[in-house]
């Protein structure tokens, strides 16, 4: 049960920085407009008991809006605004939303998640349900609908539509490219990572009790306290010491005692990892470019972009302590950033800082393969 509400709260604490202050401005969202409009005395419009929020869409132009928040309220429904493009609001069209929508046909929902550019509900009945972007397979089931986002035509689906084969799912979570839930019986099942609406289950990996996914990795916890991670790894965000890619799990090397996990990245191939250990230390490990690991690490990761060349970029294959950082009881992730709460109600945050993410005025500039940009590299800010 612990673990359970610390997951829960994990979730609410990374929208908090990610949906909620977006570009470091504090805005109270309009939730007078998620008040059924047909029943006004229904339930009060504050009544919200999950939140979750979607991330950077890499084929939107940089000027336009690309991320989308979803809300879950205490009569099982979702409600959703900000960045429609790839119908990742639900609502049956493309249209943008700067108040609160309510996502069409979706009860009895008890968790929600969002991938870059698509959105995640789990119904009481463990069933899995999944709208917005489709071209990577991502919602777990064909679609042919096509939604016109950024500069690219692209399948997707409007409305929710449920994920053959997520039965019995008790957790869920989103990346860039899939979608990945926990099953009751402890096995992970994730929506395939190359290009096929499939549902597949990670044989060999049992007895997880959390899951995490980043840009286009994903890591889970099991019960003896191990951490295990597959995807793509250029980064060394699977921290096996290699930089190779693994389509199944690998064991984070030398890492134990693990309580909590949480991964980074977006829609592209940016990505690293995060585990709490139950010291209360944090242990960080892939991309460092913007000092998101909270440490000064010296290994050198070759990132290629096909034609545009290669570029270098600071990293760790292998897990590495977070410095001048204890007594911590929760950890989330971004793009590019991290945070941390500990056990006295402060939040921690280190890393990228280019929309104002970490919640504190920095002067430091870093140089990662994106450029320069502001951040906050270790040790980790209040």
């Amino acid at each position: 049960m612990r673990k359970r509400w610390l997951n829960i709260f994990m979730g609410i604490f990374v929208l908090l920085f990610a949906g909620l202050w977006i570009a470091g401005c504090t805005e109270e969202i309009g939730m007078e407009g998620m008040k059924d409009k047909h029943n006004p005395d229904s339930a009060d419009e504050t009544e919200v008991v999950a939140i979750a929020g979607g991330g950077f869409n890499f084929f939107s132009p940089l000027d336009e809006e690309s991320s989308h928040s979803i809300a879950l309220k205490s009569d099982g429904t979702v409600w959703t605004w900000g960045d429609n493009s790839a119908g990742q609001l639900g609502d049956g069209t493309m249209t943008d939303s700067t108040t609160p929508i309510q996502v069409k046909a979706l009860t009895d929902v008890v968790a929600v998640a969002a991938g870059s550019v698509h959105s995640i509900a789990l119904k009481s009945d463990g069933t899995v349900w999944t709208w917005g972007n489709n071209k990577f397979g991502q919602l777990g089931v064909i679609t042919t609908e096509e939604c016109e986002f950024g500069f690219l035509n692209r399948i997707c689906s409007t409305t929710p539509v449920q994920v053959p084969g997520f039965t019995d799912v008790i957790a869920i979570t989103g990346g860039g490219f899939h979608t990945v839930a926990l099953k009751s019986d402890g096995t992970v099942w994730s929506t395939s990572p190359v290009w096929s609406p499939t549902a597949v289950e990670f044989v060999g990996l049992t007895d997880v009790t959390a899951i995490a996914a980043g840009g286009y990795h994903t890591i889970a916890l099991k019960t003896d306290g191990t951490v295990w991670a597959w995807g793509w790894n250029q980064y060394g965000q699977l921290g096996d010491g290699t930089t190779a890619n693994s389509s199944t799990p690998v064991q984070v090397s030398g890492l134990t005692d693990v309580t909590a996990i949480a991964a980074g990245g977006n829609n592209f191939f940016v990505g690293h990892s995060i585990a709490l250990k139950s010291d209360g230390t944090v242990w960080a490990w892939g991309d460092n470019s913007a000092g998101q690991l909270g440490v000064t690490t010296t290994e050198i990761c070759e990132i290629y972009f096909g034609k545009e060349g290669a570029a270098s970029t600071p990293c760790s294959t292998t897990s590495v302590q977070v410095s001048d950082l204890t007594d911590v009881t929760a950890v989330a992730a971004g793009w590019l950033y991290t945070l941390a709460l500990k056990n006295d109600g402060t939040v921690w945050t280190w890393g990228s800082n280019i929309y104002g993410q970490l919640g504190a005025t920095t002067t430091e500039t870093c140089d990662g393969y994106a450029g320069s940009f502001d951040c906050r590299p270790p040790p980790p800010c209040r």
